[in-house]
């Protein structure tokens, strides 16, 4: 993030606070900035926190990065350890990626 961008200066305070809504957020802005893996892994870390604080579009993100080797390991298992968490709690984009997911690896064991 710029510095002296007072917004992004009052999410990063907000997500070290332990607001997991900012944390999020916060993930999404790293996450578009360029740096490649190092801040993908910025990223991931935050979006890692409020992910295993129950948020279910931060578990979304983290299951795509973990799916997509981007800032972490690449997991597929725990792509979709983090996906079903998120589907569970509603989150329509983790429900589609999981069916995606699932009828992968359907057709990956049946081939």
């Amino acid at each position: 993030m710029a510095d002296g961008d007072d917004g992004d200066d009052a999410l990063r305070a907000r997500a070290e606070a332990g607001d997991v809504d900012a944390m999020s957020a916060l993930g999404e802005l790293v996450a578009k900035r360029p740096g490649g893996q190092s801040v993908w892994a910025e990223a991931a870390r935050w979006w890692r926190v409020a992910a295993e604080r129950g948020h279910a579009d931060a578990q979304f993100h983290l299951a795509i990065f973990c799916l997509q080797g981007k800032g972490v390991r690449q997991d597929d298992r725990e792509a979709e350890r983090w996906c079903r968490q998120s589907a569970a709690q509603g989150h329509a984009r983790a429900q589609q990626q999981l069916q995606a997911m699932l009828e992968q690896a359907e057709e990956d064991r049946t081939h």
